[in-house]
């Protein structure tokens, strides 16, 4: 049995197939929606650079190079940024990395993190060090998009398990919440072959970013509940924050 039930649980799983496997209802017209949406919310320049950190394969990235900004995105799989890069006019913008150690040689008008690529590590100093990381990369103006869960939503609305079909395999889901963290476990069969990985989220709120903000030049200018940019409620679907440097 191939078991990787780790602190870095997302090295491992985000390279693997049978993660773009279980979720690959995630479609591009969707993330082009959003993006869109996006534009709406925030005001941007087509020649001033964009941050896509935590940014998988470009599913949203690319939708914005397409409408003519410049982008640039970061990745800890590797896979992705080079699947990302085969998509792209400029694949030198792209980079496999920890976030938290990025370096980039100019500020970007707008830093997103979208659909909940946070909260992976079990301290909460090192969430916090990437999230600082995320606004240390904004120029001055600029805004920084942090889309995430709605961690009461999650914890009132939790699936303890089941079974979800793929093209590759069927996967056994299980849910718990434990240390304020959403653990969920996916076990399968793939060739004779078992498998366990897990996902683990911290569900951090809108206290916690307002606290890490405080010492910063930021401020919450946005606080949506879905890609609609309807204004959060304790039930929307998620929970997306826009901050803007001062």
């Amino acid at each position: 049995m191939i078991n990787k039930v780790e602190d870095n649980w997302f090295v491992d799983w985000f390279n693997t197939p049978f993660y773009h496997d279980l979720y690959r209802h995630r479609d591009h017209a969707e993330a082009m929606k959003w993006m869109h949406k996006i534009l709406e919310i925030v005001p941007l320049e087509k020649d001033l650079p964009i941050l896509d950190v935590c940014c998988g394969n470009g599913r949203h990235a690319l939708c914005l190079e397409k409408l003519g900004y410049s982008i640039f995105g970061i990745d800890i799989g590797v896979d992705n940024i080079q699947k990302a890069q085969s998509n792209s006019q400029f694949p030198e913008r792209w980079k496999a990395g920890d976030a938290r150690d990025m370096q980039w040689p100019m500020p970007f008008q707008l830093v997103t993190n979208l659909f909940t690529s946070f909260g992976y590590f079990n301290e909460t100093s090192e969430n916090r060090k990437l999230f600082l990381t995320l606004l240390d990369q904004v120029g001055e103006g600029g805004y920084m998009m942090l889309d995430f869960l709605n961690a009461p939503k999650v914890i009132q609305n939790l699936i303890p398990s089941e079974i979800v079909q793929g093209e590759l395999t069927e996967y056994c889901i299980q849910r718990k919440i434990h240390q304020r963290q959403i653990i969920k476990s996916i076990d399968f069969e793939y060739n004779s072959q078992l498998f366990s990985f897990q996902e683990k989220v911290y569900l951090f709120d809108k206290d916690d970013f307002l606290e890490w903000i405080q010492p910063t030049s930021f401020d919450l200018i946005h606080h949506l509940g879905d890609y609609n940019a309807n204004e959060y409620q304790v039930d929307s679907p998620r929970s997306i924050f826009v901050f803007q440097k001062k």
